[in-house]
């Protein structure tokens, strides 16, 4: 935080005599300093940070829209979390969709920001699902799933576990909404898939395993298949314990 604070007034002091050269350098301080606040639970000071860096990069992007586009759309996004963290979920998606408009526009000139148009979506969709918004989920789940699907197929190493999240995130929807068939089948997906990273990198991904397991498990319980739930049950836990 010290180190943070320092930078942003080194940078705040350069900008003044050449704000075209470090304006940006502050930005990307504030924009720091608010993950760091917002890690810590100082939302006030957060907001204020995430704040000014998006009224600075709004301001570099009417100049410059190809540099610094993607970063507004960034600290929407990250806006948009802290507000949806505060439970402020109409000021969330008013940030989400902003950050969305700008991704979309990025991505029809260069396919690297599908991802964020992807994560955008998934982000939006739980939302929906807080606010009870389940046509609108439901429609953003789908279309973020088929764009991890087309990115899986260039780089399955870095979008599947996208693709998993998203799975398993679009069967507790299909869960809550009581279509418990196609909530199955989509977890089984997503525990699939799990299991295959997690054979090369089982620190990170056997977490994941365990989770879907007990969702799987949770399902079955509710559907009164008690045979089926009680192994998922037993294998998360032995990997809880491990």
């Amino acid at each position: 935080l010290a180190n943070f604070q320092e930078a942003l007034q080194i940078y705040r002091e350069l900008a003044k005599e050449n704000p075209s050269s470090y304006l940006p350098y502050v930005a990307t301080t504030l924009n720091n300093l608010a993950v760091l606040q917002k890690a810590k639970n100082d939302f006030a000071d957060a907001l204020a940070n995430y704040q000014e860096a998006l009224q600075i990069r709004r301001e570099l992007a009417k100049e410059n829209p190809r540099s610094y586009l993607p970063d507004v759309a960034m600290t929407l996004n990250n806006l948009a979390v802290l507000h949806q963290e505060k439970n402020e979920l109409e000021q969330a998606q008013a940030k989400y969709e902003d950050s969305l408009v700008i991704y979309r526009s990025l991505a029809q000139k260069s396919q690297i920001f599908l991802p964020s148009v992807a994560g955008t979506l998934s982000n939006l969709a739980i939302l929906h699902c807080d606010r009870n918004e389940l046509t609108q989920a439901q429609t953003k789940y789908e279309e973020a799933l088929g764009i991890y699907q087309i990115l899986v197929q260039s780089n399955p190493r870095t979008f599947l576990p996208n693709m998993a999240m998203t799975l398993n995130n679009f069967a507790n929807f299909h869960h809550k909404i009581n279509d418990k068939e196609q909530a199955h089948s989509e977890y089984e997906r997503a525990l699939a898939i799990y299991r295959s990273l997690a054979k090369s990198d089982s620190q990170t991904f056997l977490p994941f395993v365990a989770g879907t397991l007990n969702n799987l498990a949770n399902l079955h319980r509710d559907k009164n298949e008690l045979a089926q739930a009680q192994p998922k049950y037993e294998e998360a836990l032995v990997i809880y314990r491990s």
